[in-house]
């Protein structure tokens, strides 16, 4: 199970990388954060966790959010550019099986600490993308390795937030309070690069952020396992 956790989770990694590759980046990131919808119905068939219509409102509530504050070409860009068919079906299998790592973790809490599956994750990621990263090596210089050193720390966090958040907290809960990222990066722009947005991209953030609360702070009682 951990091997496929890593597996998989490369795999996913890697569409989602491709999309971004191929895709109007909004468009990428709308299909990408499908993920927690599929989470929540995988969770259900999969693990047995019984679906909470409150729940479910509130990741789908998350999810029009997303869509509102990135605006994707596919939906607000009446003279856009037709998407490419493959590309769009790798980044739905890749939402799709990154749905399916999410369970994974969750059914692995009995039996694995959450620091030896972030580590098996990391371990067969980069025995996979070895042979990759050898064809085409370039030697980073000092700034470089300081930017790549930050990444790998800030992705280790993540990593182990997510899976110890997952080993706590309902499967369809947990990955979709990764929404709030998509708010965070928003304010980020704004405040970095002085990035404007306008009324419906405030519309949208107003959404997730109250969805994503009340998905973080509703203290119903969820029906148990079935």
């Amino acid at each position: 199970m951990l091997a496929l956790r890593g597996l998989f989770g490369f795999v996913a990694l890697t569409c989602y990388f491709y999309a971004l590759m191929h895709l109007p980046i909004a468009d990428a990131i709308v299909i990408h954060y499908i993920h927690p919808v599929f989470t929540l119905l995988l969770a259900t068939v999969w693990l047995g966790e019984a679906l909470d219509r409150r729940e479910t409102v509130f990741i789908v509530g998350c999810f029009v959010g997303v869509v509102l504050v990135t605006q994707p070409q596919a939906l607000f860009g009446a003279e856009s550019v037709p998407a490419d068919p493959f590309a769009l079906t790798i980044a739905v299998l890749g939402a799709l099986i990154s749905a399916g790592v999410y369970v994974m973790i969750r059914e692995l809490r009995s039996t694995e600490h959450p620091v030896r599956v972030v580590f098996y994750n990391a371990l067969v990621a980069s025995l996979l993308s070895a042979p990759w990263a050898a064809t085409t090596w370039v030697t980073p210089d000092a700034r470089e390795w300081t930017i790549l050193l930050a990444i790998g720390v800030c992705t280790f966090l993540h990593q182990q937030s997510m899976t110890r958040g997952l080993h706590m907290v309902r499967a369809g809960r947990a990955t979709a309070l990764g929404y709030v990222q998509v708010l965070l990066a928003m304010l980020a722009g704004i405040w970095l690069f002085q990035e404007e947005v306008d009324l419906v991209g405030w519309c949208g953030a107003a959404i997730l952020a109250v969805s994503a609360g009340l998905l973080a702070t509703d203290r119903k009682p969820i029906p148990p396992r079935a």
